[in-house]
């Protein structure tokens, strides 16, 4: 799911200079991303690129403490 427009159209492609490597983009607005969100599985701009976490869940998971 895209995280900027909400479409489902947000998928993993292979990029051209290396099949094996993937980019997240959304086919709906053409949003390219850093990646899939570990927690959520959404497409995002990571906000804790250490762990693979997007903003809500990232502050969600902050919220305990």
């Amino acid at each position: 799911m895209c995280n900027e427009c909400g479409a489902t159209a947000a998928l993993a492609v292979p990029v051209a200079s290396g099949p094996e490597e993937t980019v997240p983009i959304c086919f709906a607005d053409g949003t390219v991303f850093d990646g899939i969100c570990d927690h959520c599985g959404q497409a995002v701009h990571y906000a804790f690129p250490e762990a693979q976490l997007c903003e809500t869940c990232r502050d969600n998971a902050y919220a305990h403490f």
